[in-house]
């Protein structure tokens, strides 16, 4: 009768080490499988839900996922929309667990978003890295899109996009952007 005992016990510590095996496969496939998750997919996840969102500079929008690019965020932000380079956040409150892949094969680029912005001439308030006070924009429109860079020529604000209107003239690199933003929307 020991050996029943005997090889009773070792049956269970079989069957704890294979329970312990099973456990152990499990975490690495839930590491494995957030580990291929990117920030733009839990962004996707989270259309049409209110996020707060903190970019370089204390720069703060409190707003609804309109939008998520390959590199971009578009939310929905009281009457204006603002475009954050996904490069640019620091912070993300509100946002849940989901994730969901991008339609498609071929996503957007922020540089296709703002060559949009750009073709349609719309006058925007550009919000860059280390250019003093986080509140403070550029008011003007996109006059060219590089690769890695935009040309945007300062206008006053809510004037029509005229040559002889223009204030100064710059190239920003997509790496000193925190936003590019919708002037805002009168509502009657």
């Amino acid at each position: 009768m020991r050996w029943d005992g005997l090889f009773g016990d070792m049956e269970a510590q079989l069957a704890a080490a294979r329970q312990q095996d099973l456990e152990t496969e499990i975490s690495e496939r839930v590491r494995l499988e957030l580990a291929g998750i990117s920030l733009a997919d839990r962004l996707r996840a989270a259309a049409g839900s209110q996020l707060h969102i903190t970019v370089r500079g204390q720069l703060q929008f409190f707003g609804t996922v309109s939008c998520v690019g390959l590199d971009w965020l578009l939310l929905s932000v009281s009457t204006r929309s603002v475009l954050l380079p996904l490069g640019a956040l620091v912070r993300v409150s509100g946002l849940g667990p989901q994730a969901v892949e991008p339609v498609g094969r071929v996503g957007i680029s922020l540089a296709s978003a703002l060559r949009n912005l750009m073709r349609d001439r719309a006058g925007v308030v550009l919000y860059l890295a280390d250019d003093g006070s986080p509140d403070a924009g550029l008011t003007g429109v996109l006059d060219g899109v590089g690769q890695d860079f935009v040309e945007f020529s300062v206008l006053p604000a809510m004037e029509p996009a005229r040559s002889h209107k223009v204030t100064a003239r710059y190239v920003v690199p997509f790496s000193m952007l925190l936003a590019v933003a919708s002037q805002a929307e009168d509502r009657p």
